[in-house]
């Protein structure tokens, strides 16, 4: 599943930039800026408006959470560290893509470059990390892979997208550890 919201969270925050580049092309913003517009406030303004479009986004991945009965996402305390990271992503990803506005001059080229490496960097990233980890349960714990899947969690951790995606797995990991400690219990 966190491959998933990874995918679909990586189309969101690459559209903010859309507006940016419009405006950088057709002047709006040498306008608002030489009408007196502090630069602090246009890029706060822009930064308000697009965490608030990108939490409409992040209302309807819990609404489908719940619509879809994902007990690993939506029950106990997993809800609360769920809305924390998925605000945090925001907090985090809608920076990354300002500086875009600098390096090009067409919307929709930015938009599908920047959609484009969102996608990969989260995929390669939270994919490389859980076949390490995999490879470390199955081998009873090789110094090798542990080692190289210990230094790659700690790289990949500038990356918004992974953060995201490994946060979700973890959170179902533990939640089906705990579940499976639960019914041994009762046995």
């Amino acid at each position: 599943i966190s491959l998933c919201v990874i995918f679909a969270l990586s189309f969101v925050p690459p559209s903010f930039v859309m507006f940016l580049i419009q405006e950088r092309a057709t002047g709006a913003k040498h306008q608002q800026l030489v009408c007196g517009v502090n630069p602090v406030m246009y890029w706060l303004a822009h930064y308000c408006w697009d965490m608030c479009n990108y939490m409409i986004t992040v209302v309807f991945v819990i609404i489908i959470f719940y619509a879809f009965g994902e007990d690993v996402y939506t029950s106990g305390d997993n809800f609360s560290a769920i809305v924390v990271m998925f605000i945090l992503h925001g907090w985090a990803m809608i920076p990354l893509m300002y500086p875009a506005t600098y390096v090009f001059k067409n919307s929709s080229t930015a938009y599908i470059v920047m959609m484009t490496s969102s996608v990969l960097i989260g995929f390669v990233t939270t994919s490389t990390t859980l076949i390490l980890q995999l490879i470390e349960q199955t081998d009873g714990g090789e110094d090798t892979s542990s080692s190289v899947d210990n230094q790659l969690r700690i790289a990949f951790l500038i990356f918004p997208n992974y953060c995201l995606g490994r946060g979700l797995m973890d959170i179902a990991y533990n939640y089906y550890i705990s579940a499976a400690n639960e019914e041994l219990k009762s046995f």
